[in-house]
């Protein structure tokens, strides 16, 4: 068949031309686009690909690159990140309710801020097959003082680094962090400029709350961390277990928080200066596992750098809730030596486990839609290894267990009590963090509850089973008091799965860092939420109805939803439960008057004793005739919710059981 010409008063865009052209082998892209261009007069759309000026526009114009020393004296890394100040500033013109909420804690605290900085490494893939090559560290930032610091949209990403590049850096994370850190510094230290309302206003960020994981921390300032012989940065006088007694110090399994000596920066200084007198590697070695400080990394970390002096120091350093207790940390450790005893001492397997759930229990609020099965499996437990959930997984199933313990293994083998005391103690330190998270008066009750957890703990597993990150956990209470709330990582976890679906598709390694930082800087520009997002309001479907609203005293119809959203969100079947004497199902949400309420069905305490003994854990019973109550949103919006529940039909009574 012979070859038609190509006809230049062709329609087909400069696309499809292009991509018929490559299949030309001997022609080359640079050559096609020339031809393009020639078969379109006027020259527009030659190019198949937009520049990323054009599509990364708005944060372009904040991108800031800097070139850090590489181990190789002769070539340097290029770092890239986006300036705070600039970023400030186009997040409150996207967006409403970062504007208004920037503007009402300015005023509060005289322009007084303390900024947040959260490190942490994610690998895009997945648990079977990881994309180790795309293995990047994600710094985000945002202000400590902002009421919704739980939305994604409040967390701004501040640079993104391959791990290979951050390995080909000297010193490593040291530098990257500490040369983050002084960037921000540099361009915040006299005062960022913010138009609000249209006056500008000064902020100052005064102070840093450095979050991270205790891996992330021990990379950023260069202590050896769990490897040493005083594994805390925080703490001058604690020791590894296995170091048999030193005088004035004291291991990670001490439950009394007033035994520590806190690390401070003259303290910090007088362990650098000691190393460097070591005449040898070997004898450096040595003392830096004796100290726990390693003399180069922690020399050039920010923890020593002049500039950075009162404002990001030793004090600085935020040990993670969410990776203490849930991710990898002491709650999996205790449900695999649990779960080791149930099997060995009891005689219960995954299968008795399954069949407990298959009784009746569901998730509700938070937990719901979660196939609980799935929290039994193969793949999560094996006896003599830590439970291999991730963090969610980890917060759903400790209930569960500590429910199971004591209904089943204490009933059939009385030698599982001291591990069910143990268990059941560190889910009341779990829902102690969880509630001081909603309201830091709860946390002063952390303490005793940790100690309590710690004795228990060691008293059945022994303390040389208690791990370093039982200890980092030791200092949330005091991290929330200085800083006034309780910051965890739940919220950056949670955008860990934008950058993996922008690494997903991101071809040039060589360029991945930089176009990472631009799309997820982009994306989170785009991304607006009305001013009125923390006021409560209806959503779903609504319907109306006169028969409510007249029970509620009301001239007009009701307006009936399934859920309301506003700091939180509350649905139709969520179960709260304001004190061990008082619990409701809510039935609905409704509008009357401008005024939201939840419509509920009060639930009765089945066993008040129970209820008061056993944290997270309550018996009620509810009637078979529905007593229909309303109460105002905001009077328990903050109360406790229920995670699971079970229910059993006795006569006319439906008894539950409530697990949070």
């Amino acid at each position: 068949m012979a070859k038609r010409p190509r006809d230049p008063r062709s329609t087909a865009s400069a696309a499809s031309q292009f991509h018929t052209l490559r299949q030309i082998p001997s022609i080359g892209p640079a050559q096609c686009r020339q031809i393009v261009a020639v078969l379109d007069a006027d020259g527009r759309g030659t190019r198949v690909q937009q520049r990323r000026d054009e599509v990364h526009g708005e944060v372009m114009e904040h991108l800031q690159v800097m070139d850090l020393p590489a181990k190789d004296p002769a070539s340097k890394v290029q770092v890239s990140y986006m300036s705070v100040a600039g970023v400030l500033q186009a997040k409150c013109n996207a967006c409403p309710l970062f504007h208004d909420c920037l503007r009402a804690i300015a005023q509060e605290r005289d322009n007084q801020l303390t900024l947040v900085v959260y490190l942490d490494e994610c690998t895009p893939g997945n648990v079977l097959s990881p994309d180790n090559a795309r293995k990047s560290n994600l710094t985000y930032w945002t202000i400590l003082q902002l009421p919704h610091i739980y939305l994604e949209d409040t967390w701004l990403t501040l640079s993104v680094s391959r791990t290979s590049e951050i390995s080909a850096l000297r010193h490593g994370m040291v530098t990257l962090a500490a040369a983050l850190l002084r960037a921000v510094r540099a361009e915040t230290v006299s005062g960022v400029p913010v138009e609000l309302s249209g006056s500008a206003e000064l902020l100052f960020f005064d102070r840093v709350l450095l979050l991270a994981d205790h891996e992330g921390l021990r990379a950023a300032t260069g202590c050896k961390g769990s490897s040493g012989m005083k594994p805390c940065l925080k703490c001058a006088n604690v020791m590894n277990t296995g170091y048999g007694n030193v005088r004035w110090h004291v291991t990670v399994a001490e439950p009394d928080i007033t035994s520590f000596v806190p690390q401070t920066q003259n303290s910090l200084r007088a362990a650098i200066d000691h190393l460097s007198t070591m005449p040898t590697k070997t004898s450096l070695g040595e003392a830096e596992k004796l100290l726990g400080w390693k003399l180069e990394e922690a020399s050039a970390s920010f923890l020593l750098a002049p500039d950075m002096q009162e404002w990001c120091e030793l004090d600085s350093c935020t040990f993670d809730a969410m990776h203490a207790l849930w991710s990898n940390g002491i709650v999996g450790q205790e449900l695999g030596y649990w779960y080791t005893a149930l099997r060995r001492k009891a005689n219960l397997s995954l299968t008795d486990m399954r069949r407990y759930v298959e009784l009746g229990w569901h998730g509700v609020g938070r937990a719901r839609g979660i196939n609980l099965l799935s929290l039994f499996t193969v793949h999560l437990w094996r006896e003599g290894a830590d439970f291999r959930g991730d963090a969610g997984q980890a917060l759903f199933v400790l209930s569960i267990c500590v429910q199971f313990s004591e209904d089943i293994a204490i009933g059939l083998c009385a030698d599982m009590r001291r591990e069910h005391s143990s268990l059941e103690a560190l889910h009341r330190v779990c829902l102690c963090v969880l509630e001081t998270k909603r309201d830091t008066a709860h946390g002063s009750h952390l303490a005793r509850l940790q100690a309590e957890h710690i004795r228990s703990f060691a008293a059945v597993y022994g303390a040389d089973k208690v791990r370093p990150k039982l200890h980092y956990s030791l200092h949330l209470q005091q991290q929330c008091w200085k800083w006034g709330r309780l910051v965890d990582c739940f919220t950056c976890e949670r955008k860990h799965r934008a950058f993996k679906r922008v690494a997903r598709r991101q071809q040039m390694l060589a360029r991945f860092s930089q176009q990472c930082l631009l799309e997820l800087a982009s994306a989170e520009l785009r991304s607006k939420q009305p001013a009125k997002r923390l006021l409560w309001r209806l959503d779903g479907r609504t319907t109306e109805n006169v028969d409510v609203g007249a029970a509620l005293g009301a001239t007009a119809p009701a307006t009936l939803a399934p859920r309301a959203l506003g700091p939180d969100t509350i649905s139709r079947g969520d179960v709260l439960i304001p004190s061990p004497a008082e619990a409701f199902e809510v039935l609905g949400v409704t509008s009357v008057d401008s005024r939201i309420l939840l419509l509920i069905h009060v639930l009765e305490p089945a066993d008040l004793h129970f209820n008061t003994t056993r944290s997270g854990r309550s018996k009620w019973t509810r009637a078979s005739t529905l007593r229909l109550h309303a109460v105002h949103i905001e009077s328990v919006a903050s109360a406790p919710r229920a995670m699971h529940m079970r229910e059993e039909r006795i006569g006319n009574t439906t008894h539950i059981w409530l697990l949070e």
